[in-house]
């Protein structure tokens, strides 16, 4: 058609064939610097050990997925947070059966810590936001 004789897509074709290995390097690093290693997380924030999938992590945010019994993670964080020099926050902390969430503060810092239990699985999710300079 007349897109094909004027060499539009020959062109368009030529162009992303180029672009590839770019836009390649591009999502590698970008995946490099978002799924860490719990090495990658930020110093102060506890990381709970045991197996583990699924760790992103940034200076904003960490997640991960834990083989662990609900109840010991919300206890490890309880426990862990005042370790590190974090003071739970008066307000926004809630609890139920298989949901925690706590707040806490440390130097013009917030950390929301929500702990999520997978029924059936024996797997619970971490999520942590980290807002504050």
């Amino acid at each position: 058609t007349k897109f094909e004789e004027s060499g539009i897509v020959e062109t368009a074709q030529s162009a992303i064939t180029e672009q590839i290995p770019e836009i390649k390097d591009t999502v590698q690093a970008i995946s490099t610097e978002v799924y860490t290693s719990p090495e990658g997380a930020p110093e102060d924030i506890p990381i709970m050990e045991g197996e583990r999938s699924a760790f992103v992590g940034t200076s904003q945010s960490v997640t991960y997925t834990i083989n662990a019994d609900f109840k010991d993670v919300v206890a490890f964080y309880k426990q862990q947070m005042p370790v590190n020099n974090w003071q739970q926050s008066g307000s926004g902390n809630s609890s139920s059966e298989n949901l925690d969430q706590s707040k806490w503060e440390k130097c013009g810092r917030e950390a929301n810590v929500l702990i999520t239990q997978i029924p059936f699985v024996g797997q619970t999710i971490v999520t942590i936001t980290i807002e504050g300079s």
